[in-house]
Formats: structure tokens, C-alpha cells, sequence
């Protein structure tokens, strides 16, 4: 935590996100997966998700976090353009490719994730500079809630980013 505070969060000015909370600040919405009886509300404990990014952000802070993961702001040319010999996956979340911590959809880049609940996508068009950020409250849901959505508005964006 230390060490993502030290050298993304803080340089990034990312003052709304935060990993392993103790819980979520009030007030949130509510998180909901699938359940015996329907949707549930999960339990709303980070730390069985450490290793896997047991953050918390906002919209406006996942924008910033967009433009960064793609426009490569915080690592070398050199790596950055590594990052973006993507293949396709076999199975896993819906991209067109995948590369170094970073997959492409749509002619968009950046990362998508779910847990507790919740489900994100922060996605950046690196011709245009366009962003689309979603964020739900429903996880382990197929579709997931993000990539319905990006799915819709991402024609949208582009055409107007475009012009």
C-alpha cells in the first residue's frame, strides 16, 4: 500500500482512491452478486483481495487513471510501448488483446475488475484521447454491467471524439 501510494496514487494527484480500506467511506452504494436467493449483498471484507488490487476509487479518479495507464505517465517510452504487444486471450475478461497489465477493446486501452460487488472499467482511445469510465454495483454477473455498457457508448464516444 505504502509503495502504490509513494508512486502512482499521490504523483497522479489520485486523492479518492485507496488500497486495502478498512471499509468504504460513507456514503457508498451497495455492492450485489449473485446469490442461493437472487442478488446479495457481499461481504464487504478487502482483505481476501490484496493481491489481486483491493482498491477503492472514484470515477473522476479512474479518468485520471485512464489517461495514465495508457499515455504511459508514469513509466518509460521504452516500456510503455511493451505494454501494447497485446495477443488475444483464451479465456478471461472480454478484450481484444491483452498485453503487459493493459488490453485493448474497441480501439480503447486500458483495465477492467470486479470484486465485492462492484465492477470497473477505465478504457482510453489513445488516437482520440477519449475516456470511459463505468462503474457498477453488480459483480459475477454475465454480461458484466461494464463491458454491456462500454459496448453501448463506445460508438458513441468515438464518433464524437472524432469530430
Amino acid at each position: 500500500g505504502d509503495q502504490l501510494d509513494e508512486h502512482i496514487l499521490a504523483p497522479l494527484g489520485l486523492t479518492d482512491t485507496a488500497y486495502l480500506p478498512d471499509r468504504l467511506p460513507e456514503p457508498h452504494a451497495v455492492g450485489y452478486q449473485p446469490g442461493e436467493d437472487g442478488y446479495a449483498e457481499p461481504p464487504n471484507s478487502f482483505s481476501g483481495m490484496g493481491p489481486s488490487g483491493a482498491m477503492i476509487s472514484t470515477s473522476d479518479d479512474l479518468t485520471v487513471w485512464a489517461r495514465a495507464l495508457v499515455d504511459g505517465e508514469l513509466l518509460s517510452a521504452s516500456l510503455q510501448a511493451e505494454r501494447f504487444l497485446a495477443e488475444p486471450l483464451a479465456e478471461g475478461p472480454e478484450y481484444d488483446a491483452y498485453g503487459l497489465g493493459v488490453g485493448s477493446k474497441d480501439g480503447y486501452w486500458g483495465h477492467t475488475g470486479q470484486g465485492l460487488g462492484f465492477t470497473a472499467l477505465a478504457m482510453r482511445h489513445p488516437d482520440t484521447g477519449a475516456s470511459i469510465v463505468v462503474v457498477a454495483n453488480a459483480s459475477e454477473t454475465e454480461p458484466q454491467p461494464m463491458d454491456a455498457i462500454f459496448d453501448a457508448v463506445a460508438p458513441i464516444v468515438t464518433e464524437l471524439a472524432a469530430t
